[in-house]
């Protein structure tokens, strides 16, 4: 199991994250078997009145959760945009 958290890594990160790994697992973890801390670089998010279509962190912001809802919004927005024939005005204020 991954556990992504924003910010800094504070010195119980392992602890941290094996109390909600049992909460979203709804099971106590007798041991940690391995962990890793990593720090990751941003470039921070794009700017929403870029002319191209993007998916992905930039747009979206952190997660999965944030990428696969922002994504079906735009494709939602495609859809609708083309059964029309008019542009749905929402493609670059799409929120997660």
């Amino acid at each position: 199991m991954r556990l992504s958290y924003d910010g800094s890594a504070a010195s119980d990160a392992a602890a941290v994250a094996v109390r909600d790994a049992e909460t979203l697992l709804g099971s106590p973890i007798d041991a940690l078997l391995d962990h890793t801390v990593r720090t990751w670089n941003r470039w921070g998010r794009a700017d929403a009145g870029d002319a191209a279509l993007a998916v992905g962190e930039e747009t979206a912001g952190t997660g999965l959760a944030a990428v696969v809802r922002h994504a079906e919004a735009l494709a939602t927005s495609l859809t609708v945009e083309r059964a029309s024939g008019h542009p749905s005005g929402e493609r670059g204020r799409m929120e997660g």
